[in-house]
């Protein structure tokens, strides 16, 4: 395709609209179309064209990409790996290729949180256009009125996606470049981790190639596009690698064979858990919940000095490297009244799955999440697989009659606690868990429970705990003849290339597909759940207007700015006035006089804007602008 665009929406209120058009040939023979539907007529007075940087950003990213792989050629080239090694690059490289090639074609899969997602990615492109940073406020969404997901919902994961965007490439392209590196970097973040507990590279490989191909990571990535939990699923195998560090670390046991350098054992669990706040808050809370139930059983373990310092220093690290984002995010979520402290009413029981999603071999595409309304009909793809239910299985067997051959006292304890919480979590999915009841304890507990609104979260924690639990079986099996283990690996594949990948196929299939070029082409409009609203906000009425004054002023050179306005006022009241701009009204918001410097008061108005007060008779220039906060 030669010509990308979308096209662009001239909102009411607006004069004039900009969109982005990617032209890939020369062309004579351009037009412009416009469609107007409203009432009265259209009187379009010129339009312009104009070159941008699009085509050399996007060359120089090539250019230092295929410059760091020459590279990478080269230095491995130069090592000598062993036969063992070159095994391991190898399937790691196949476990790539299965994860990422729903982004060999040309569109992006529909998912219900796409175009949230690539909102917030906008959003870090524009702020980093503008020279903002850290982003705070995405500017040009609902309008250009700004939404502060920024600040509840942390992006730090998404910047090279944003920069991308900044480099010139047009949606669709950056998505797919963002989603493949997150697939690379998933693949071996899993395999880091999971080589690091089970010390086998057979064993890790296992783990790796169930976890990044897994029923309920594909249904995340490519079927609800549920980035927060993607990330999510990224970073799980890093935390449990690095808790698991602490817990079975001895100074003794040879901590260097085990985990290196004995001193940075919780480093880890430490970078892990910082990323996974900065991610997706509510992952971390189910992660959290594991950790401390955890702690709890083994309280003897943990209060042992040298252990509980370590886990100490994790998690002082991790509040440290999370400080920048967890700062401004408490210091709203105290000050201020949003949707989303006011969802506790919220039930989520009845979301939760059925026994037969947990059974389900062969799953589909499907776009029902509420079970209760019509079943299984056309049900989303929900569950751990039937290749991760057959080892529970299978591991449940072997507990049953104590055959825990191959695996040492702790690797049998932690296989037994993974199979524990991998059906714990699995039953926590479920709608048959009494989540209602839970909810009615107190007003805390309605509020954990109201933010997880949808139970099949906690197949995150399963599917972890057993792909995990999957590489405990193979060392298990390792000790019995070559065969029995090639036919253990042999029945994983074909499990997986049978189920897993039969679903990927389906979503390429049938799913629909979406292109979507530039920014303008998908609108600024959609928020989700609006959780990040001030409470009582109606964002239908956020239309972009001229400055609005409750008295008489003049009003002239009046300008718009991402996150501000300036404009020439003259108070002709005996008294102070009100004007309003078209920004949403977020604590950090500031006026000044553009001469003087004077600060002028800033509040909300009825209908959450942001109100500046003019004195009686004021005359001057006003200037609006949102400060960095922390």
């Amino acid at each position: 395709m030669s010509l990308k665009t979308n096209g662009a929406q001239l909102f009411h209120g607006l004069n004039e609209l900009q969109f982005d058009v990617w032209l890939y040939r020369k062309s004579d023979d351009l037009r412009l179309i416009a469609q107007y539907k409203g009432p009265g007529d259209l009187e379009i007075n010129g339009f312009h064209i104009v070159e941008t940087n699009a085509f050399r950003g996007m060359a120089l990213f090539f250019v230092l990409l295929i410059s760091m792989l020459i590279d990478a050629v080269y230095i491995y080239r130069g090592k000598s790996f062993s036969k063992e090694d070159k095994l391991v690059h190898v399937f790691l490289l196949i476990t790539i290729i299965f994860t990422a090639y729903p982004l060999f074609e040309d569109f992006m899969p529909e998912g219900g949180d796409l175009i949230y997602h690539l909102e917030r990615v906008e959003g870090i492109k524009d702020s980093l256009q503008n020279g903002v940073f850290p982003v705070r406020i995405s500017p040009e969404w609902i309008q250009g009125y700004g939404y502060a997901s920024p600040i509840f919902y942390g992006e730090t994961l998404l910047y090279p996606a944003g920069i991308l965007r900044l480099m010139g490439f047009d949606v669709t392209s950056s998505f797919r470049i963002f989603m493949f590196m997150v697939s690379v970097a998933t693949v071996l973040i899993a395999y880091y981790g999971f080589f690091g507990i089970l010390k086998s590279r057979h064993a890790g490989i296992v783990s790796t190639f169930l976890y990044c191909t897994s029923i309920y990571r594909n249904y995340k990535v490519y079927c609800t596009e549920s980035w927060g939990e993607m990330f999510g699923i990224m970073l799980l195998p890093l935390i449990l690698y690095g808790f698991y560090g602490c817990l079975t670390f001895t100074e003794n046991g040879g901590p260097k064979e085990k985990y290196g350098d004995a001193k940075y054992v919780y480093l880890p669990l430490a970078i892990g858990l910082a990323l996974l706040v900065q991610s997706h808050l509510l992952t971390g809370e189910l992660a959290g919940f594991f950790i401390i139930l955890t702690c709890i059983l083994f309280w003897k373990k943990i209060i042992e000095p040298k252990r509980f310092w370590m886990l100490a220093k994790a998690a002082m690290i991790a509040i440290l490297l999370s400080a920048w984002f967890l700062v401004p995010f408490f210091d709203y979520m105290l000050n201020g009244n949003f949707v989303i402290q006011n969802v506790s009413a919220r039930t989520i029981q009845s979301n939760g799955l059925l026994p037969a999603h947990l059974l389900t071999l062969f799953v589909r595409q499907g776009k029902n999440v509420f079970y209760d309304q019509t079943g299984m009909y056309l049900t989303s793809a929900v569950g751990v697989g039937g290749v991760l239910t057959m080892i529970l299985i299978y591991f449940l067997y072997t507990w049953f009659f104590r055959k825990k051959e191959g695996l040492s006292d702790e690797e049998w304890i932690a296989a037994k606690i993974m199979s524990i919480y991998a059906i714990l979590s699995m039953l926590m999915s479920l709608s048959l868990f009494p989540w209602d009841r839970i909810q009615a304890c107190g007003k805390i507990a309605a509020t954990l429970v109201s933010s997880i609104q949808f139970p099949n979260r906690f197949l995150t924690i399963s599917n972890v705990m057993l792909c995990a639990l999957a590489g405990m079986v193979a060392k298990h099996v390792a000790i019995f003849e070559k065969e029995k283990r090639r036919i253990y690996t042999c029945l994983i594949v074909v499990m997986v290339i049978s189920c897993n990948l039969y679903f990927l196929e389906d979503i390429m299939e049938n799913g629909r597909g979406i292109r979507v070029y530039n920014s303008e082409g998908m609108g600024t409009g959609y928020i989700s759940g609006a959780e990040y609203l001030p409470y009582g906000a109606e964002p239908s009425l956020f239309v972009p207007h001229d400055p609005v004054a409750n008295g008489d002023v003049t009003i002239e050179n009046y300008e718009k700015k991402p996150l501000g306005a300036f404009v020439q006022v003259q108070n002709r009241e005996n008294t102070e006035i009100n004007l309003s701009f078209p920004l949403l009204y977020y604590k950090g918001y500031r006026a000044f006089d553009g001469n003087t410097g004077r600060a002028l008061e800033v509040a909300p108005n009825e209908r959450f804007e942001v109100s500046v007060t003019l004195p009686a008779g004021y005359e001057g220039n006003v200037e609006v602008k949102f400060e960095k906060i922390c």
